[in-house]
């Protein structure tokens, strides 16, 4: 006898209601991932998960929401390892400890998961140095940059201006504070109570006299920096370093002074604000950035032989002028010229050799001068004379 539409039709829903009934049910890992250093949901962090077994099976990865959420489904039952990656984390290059989860079928799990706190951090870093309200700690790492083979004994120092008043007569003044250290056998290096929340000039060098000064601050909340720093022998390289330059509204800001710290490298960008600079010493490098109307801008760059990096960089906007004119009539120096045509002794720069293209600092004009040398130095160029 034939089977009816309807009989056929219950047979298929009750085979597919056994089939179903056959599979084990999916789990599930969900959670809330706070920011332990200023006490909120974390958002746009990256938990990994993946079977302990390894195997053919991927890793999973999902973000966090803007509530710190994360939900992971459709999970099969087995061991499990969950990790968690920001990227305060990541430039701390701290890893934490994975999460070993046991999920069973059908399984719901909450997992609530969080970064550590300042004080938290403070201790890792400085461990048996009890660090009060407003001290932080740098560390780093020193290695050369042409092998990454760590810098032992390379010698480190930081130095800031801390600023006193007077009780009696309400005073300001200002005293220059530092410390020093060396770096150990593996080129790393702690330095436990500086100040947060203030500029350091942190000075690296190894033996060769090969060295790099940067600045930098330590944000209160999280009480830890992390630098790592690479040195090469000082002169002219194959490194480049190429970018945009932006200004207000990330509009690009043209005729921005762009110039590598300790060289002779320099350059304006162009209209586009993009710029571009040739023949660099590979290592830890400083870029500085002037134009009118915004903050020196000073950032360390990472540079490597024979490769070409890209640094892009937002100037800040300090003031906004009004368009102003100025019509004058400069009268020529007559002395000047004509002590210049009488004398032989000495050396006279007329307009046309400061205008020279790659003067964009009073030191550059002295750089190429007989009797003179430029030093760098954390609070500008040095000009000195070779004859003492």
């Amino acid at each position: 006898m034939p089977k009816t539409p309807s009989a056929s039709i219950l047979i298929a829903l009750f085979a597919a209601s056994a089939l179903h009934a056959q599979q084990p049910a999916s789990a599930r890992v969900e959670g809330v991932i706070t920011d332990s250093i200023h006490a909120r949901p974390l958002a746009g962090a990256t938990v990994l998960l993946s079977l302990a077994s390894g195997g053919s099976a991927p890793t999973l990865s999902v973000l966090s929401d803007d509530r710190g959420r994360y939900t992971f489904e459709d999970l099969v039952a087995g061991s499990y390892l969950l990790v968690l990656d920001t990227p305060l984390l990541d430039s701390l290059e701290l890893i934490l400890p994975p999460h070993t989860l046991e999920l069973a079928a059908g399984q719901r799990l909450r997992l609530p998961l969080a970064i550590p706190s300042g004080a938290t951090l403070r201790t890792l870093a400085c461990r048996g140095v009890e660090l009060a309200q407003g001290q932080g700690a740098v560390v780093g790492r020193l290695t050369s940059a042409e092998s990454d083979a760590p810098i032992a004994n390379g010698a480190v120092t930081v130095s800031w201006n801390e600023l006193t008043v007077d009780r009696a007569t309400l005073a300001p003044s200002s005293e220059e504070r530092s410390g020093a250290v060396r770096t150990d056998a593996h080129g790393e290096f702690r330095l436990c109570g500086v100040p947060t929340e203030t500029f350091l000039t942190l000075a690296v060098a190894r033996d060769s006299g090969a060295g790099v000064s940067i600045q930098l601050a330590v944000p209160e909340d999280a009480g830890l920096v992390r630098q790592n720093i690479s040195l090469a022998v000082a002169g002219k390289g194959t490194a480049s370093l190429a970018g945009t330059i932006s200004g207000l509204g990330a509009r690009p800001a043209a005729l921005a002074e762009v110039r590598l710290m300790g060289s002779d490298a320099s350059a304006r960008s162009d209209s586009a604000g993009h710029y571009h600079l040739e023949a660099l010493p590979a290592g830890t490098q400083v870029l500085e950035v002037r134009k009118v109307g915004y903050l020196l801008g000073r950032f360390p760059v990472e540079l490597r032989r024979g490769e070409r990096l890209a640094r892009d960089v937002q100037l800040t906007r300090i003031v906004s002028l009004d368009s102003v004119r100025i019509v004058s009539q400069r009268e020529r120096y007559r002395e000047f010229e004509s002590r210049k045509r009488r004398s032989s002794f000495g050396k006279f720069l007329t307009e046309e050799d400061i205008s020279k293209p790659g003067i964009s600092a009073t030191s550059d004009i002295f750089r190429a001068m007989p009797g003179f040398r430029v030093v760098h130095t954390p609070e500008g160029d040095i000009v000195i004379s070779s004859r003492g």
